[in-house]
């Protein structure tokens, strides 16, 4: 039985090698502004891996159903297509979790 009806979303990607940090930086600031609009989220946080220049993200949303249409419109949003064609060629890990303990 779920505790809550919240979900994390959590993501581990990287940018193509040749996008530099400060670019980095500012695709994400944009990721977390499109975020904020979307229907049923709640808070998310950003990290950083400086050794391994990959990035993880943590997005708790209101239900498993909003963090997948969220992730669905991510996809196909024409504003994030300049930021979808940075990221490496790699496919992203993308988990949702829902707390049960």
């Amino acid at each position: 039985m779920s505790l809550s009806n919240t979900c994390f979303e959590i993501l581990h990607f990287a940018f193509r090698s040749d996008v530099p940090q400060p670019q980095q930086f500012e695709c994400m600031k944009q990721l977390g502004i499109w975020a904020k609009l979307q229907p049923g989220y709640l808070t998310r946080q950003s990290f950083y891996d400086p050794h391994a220049n990959c990035w993880s993200d943590v997005v708790e949303w209101n239900s498993a159903a909003e963090a997948h249409a969220a992730m669905e419109r991510s996809q196909q949003d024409a504003s994030l297509a300049g930021i979808m064609q940075l990221l490496a060629p790699e496919a992203p890990h993308v988990g949702h979790y829902e707390r049960l303990i």
